[in-house]
C-alpha cells in the first residue's frame, strides 16, 4: 500500500500489539509505521510512532534504546514547535533520564515540556508533566517543590474530571510530606 495507507496499517497493528504484550511483534509494526508516515511527510503520525516505540522499549526495560526512538521523534518534532508533538518526546525523555538517574538532563528536558506545554496549562499532558517533574523533584530531595506541583497537578486534575491523575497527584503529594516530615 501507499506510505500514507501502510502508517495507518502498520499504527493499528502495532497498537493492537502492543496492548496484547507482544512488544517485539509491536516494535517491528511501529518501526514500518514510522517510516511509511516519515516517507509520506506525516509528521505528527511519526512522531507518535516514535514515542509508541520508546514506550514499548521502556516496557521491555531498555532504556537506551527508548531514548533513542524518542530522540527520533523529537528530531521530526523540534522544528515544528507543536506541543502535540515535542511535549510527548520531552517529558518521556525526562521521565527516562530520571530513573537513570541522569538528573540535570531530565531535568532541562522536563523544564523545556513545561515551557512547551504552558499554553495548554488545562490539559491532560501539563499534568503528566507536573506529575514527571514532581518525581524528579522528590528524587532531587526538593520536598517542597514536589509538594507544591503535586498540588497544583491535583487542583487542574479535579477541574477536569481526570480521577486518575488527581489520585496520583495525591500519591505524590503524601510521597512529598513524608519526606517533609509531616505526618
Amino acid at each position: 500500500p501507499h506510505p500514507s495507507v501502510a502508517a495507518s496499517v502498520h499504527g493499528f497493528l502495532a497498537t493492537r500489539d502492543y496492548n496484547s504484550g507482544n512488544f517485539a511483534q509491536a516494535l517491528e509494526q511501529f518501526d514500518q509505521a514510522f517510516c511509511a508516515a516519515a516517507a509520506s511527510g506525516q509528521v505528527i503520525t511519526a512522531v507518535v510512532m516514535a514515542v509508541n516505540a520508546g514506550t514499548s522499549y521502556v516496557a521491555l526495560n531498555d532504556h537506551d534504546a527508548a531514548l533513542e526512538w524518542l530522540q527520533r521523534g523529537l528530531d521530526l518534532a523540534r522544528p515544528s514547535r507543536w506541543a502535540i508533538a515535542l511535549g510527548p518526546c520531552l517529558r518521556q525523555m525526562g521521565e527516562i533520564l530520571r530513573a537513570m538517574g541522569r538528573l540535570d538532563a531530565a531535568q532541562a528536558l522536563l523544564d523545556e515540556a513545561m515551557e512547551v506545554y504552558a499554553p495548554l496549562r488545562h490539559s491532560r499532558n501539563y499534568g503528566s508533566v507536573l506529575s514527571a517533574v514532581g518525581d524528579l523533584a522528590l528524587m532531587r530531595g526538593d520536598s517542597a517543590r514536589a509538594l507544591s506541583l503535586f498540588s497544583q497537578q491535583v487542583e487542574r486534575a479535579q477541574q477536569m474530571g481526570q480521577t486518575d491523575q488527581a489520585i496520583e497527584g495525591h500519591i505524590g503529594t503524601a510521597h512529598a510530606q513524608l519526606q517533609l516530615g509531616d505526618d
